[in-house]
């Protein structure tokens, strides 16, 4: 209510009703296309309209706050509004914004994902994989589970309220049109990518390790007792270590998916500073 009434405020403060809608649509395009990838709020069993009233309302919200801390100026909109090509570079720097932030956000969770299919391919379950429909893709049971303790550590971390801030801060560092996109960039984003892979190698290892052993094991067993069948013992096998190994390092996961999602904020704000 207070953001819906310092709106009409703003329109009535003898600037011109255009300035401020200008603006307003400038701040409205980067929320919606940053909600339509963040985590948690682009899930698509979330309803389109759903997620577009949603990036309506935060910027309802924000729009205010935002005119009053100085990082946006509505009437620069009188420059960059007042020619249709100025008009659709604001608008394209905003979408292509809003896309890297919500790609990078969702980098993050993608390392997770990562991590998940090697260990369900190690423990047999790549045949057990299901449409999921988040993803369009077929995807392992075990890693729908890990994506669903992460979304669960991810919450209880205050995340969603993380990437709000980082919605609003991306307007301090980077001005309404104001994206520069530089060879710096470029590379931090490749950097980025590398440490999340590291990443997702470093939480699939302790399976990695344990399934080599046991894979080792099966080759002495062949050898030595070659009239077992080895095929049908290890589909039971290596699923119930797998198990077990991942109940052993559930505290390991726990801190590891903590720390990486930890980070998205710094890494955020970090990309944010370049791009400004």
């Amino acid at each position: 209510m207070n953001g819906s009434l310092g709106i009409f405020a703003l329109l009535q403060d003898g600037r011109g009703l255009t300035t401020q809608g200008l603006t307003f649509f400038a701040v409205l395009i980067r929320v919606g296309v940053l909600f339509s990838l963040l985590p948690f709020f682009s899930e698509r069993n979330l309803p389109v309209l759903a997620r577009v009233l949603l990036g309506l309302s935060v910027t309802v919200c924000l729009y205010p706050t935002l005119v009053q801390l100085g990082w946006i100026q509505p009437e620069a909109s009188e420059v960059w509004g007042s020619t249709v090509w100025g008009l659709v570079s604001t608008v394209t720097k905003e979408v292509f914004l809003g896309l890297v932030l919500g790609f990078l956000s969702k980098l993050f969770f993608e390392a997770i994902q990562a991590a998940g299919e090697v260990m369900g391919t190690l423990m047999g379950f790549a045949t057990a994989s299901q449409f999921d429909p988040q993803t369009e893709s077929q995807t392992q049971v075990l890693t729908r589970l890990q994506l669903a303790l992460a979304t669960l550590l991810f919450i209880a971390m205050d995340g969603h309220h993380l990437l709000l801030t980082a919605v609003m801060e991306s307007f301090r560092y980077v001005g309404i049109g104001g994206v520069r996109f530089e060879g710096t960039t470029v590379e931090s984003m490749i950097r980025l990518s590398g440490e999340l892979l590291k990443t997702s190698l470093e939480l699939s290892a302790p399976m990695i390790l344990a399934m080599s052993l046991v894979f080792c094991t099966y080759a002495v067993f062949a050898r030595a007792l070659p009239q077992v069948n080895l095929l049908v013992l290890s589909m039971s096998m290596s699923a119930s270590i797998g198990l077990v190994v991942m109940l052993l390092g559930a505290p390991h996961f726990q801190s590891a998916v903590s720390d990486l999602l930890g980070r998205m904020g710094h890494e955020l704000g970090d990309f944010l500073r370049r791009l400004g």
